[in-house]
């Protein structure tokens, strides 16, 4: 599990395929590969895609792999 916080330096986060993932923003909204997933919902993240997430800065979401 982990935390990002997107920021104005850093508003971006690329996670490379392999993995399924978990994505559950906590603050804001994001966007993953350009699809909004907002505070209080999870989103899966396939194995098989490469992800950007990117969002406003202040967004922060939980990244929660290695759970399969």
């Amino acid at each position: 599990l982990v935390k990002y916080t997107l920021s104005e330096e850093n508003g971006v986060v690329r996670l490379p395929a392999g993995e399924a993932r978990l994505l559950s923003p906590v603050e804001g909204e994001v966007l993953a590969n350009g699809e909004g997933v907002t505070r209080g919902d999870n989103a899966l993240l396939r194995a098989d895609t490469a992800w950007e997430i990117t969002g406003v800065p202040g967004a922060a979401f939980l990244v929660t792999d290695r759970f399969v």
